[in-house]
């Protein structure tokens, strides 16, 4: 039986999630099935995006090979979504946390955005 897809409104972007797995055929840069390894994916936005890797998102496949997708505690465009201005970091490490902090607090920013853009136009549609 298909799932319906739901409506825009309904419908749930992770603020900021933590993969565990390679997706095979799909997702498999990060190297993810080695044991106790993880992946935090996060939301940049195409103007954060630009300001960490130096180029804009829409011209990630021109960079895609300048970065090791699997290398631990670093910070690299999503191997999958960089074009959608998302960026992951296999395993942060303490001294990584002050950066993870104010890059969630980004991807929360959008989050929260999205969501109050959403409300107004269901409530638009309503009127």
């Amino acid at each position: 039986m298909t799932q319906p897809v739901p409506a825009p409104a309904q419908q749930v972007r992770e603020l900021g999630p933590i993969v565990e797995h390679d997706v095979p055929g799909f997702d498999e840069a990060g190297q993810l099935d080695r044991p106790g390894v993880f992946r935090l994916n996060l939301d940049l936005g195409r103007a954060e995006f630009s300001r960490a890797f130096g180029f804009a998102p829409k011209a990630f496949e021109e960079h895609r090979d300048a970065f090791d997708y699997a290398r631990l505690d670093t910070l690299t465009p999503h191997p999958g979504y960089a074009l959608y201005g998302f960026a992951s970091i296999v395993m942060p490490g303490p001294q990584m946390l002050p950066e993870v902090d104010r890059l969630l607090a980004i991807a929360y920013g959008r989050a929260v955005d999205r969501h109050e853009r959403a409300t107004r136009r269901a409530a638009d549609q309503r009127d």
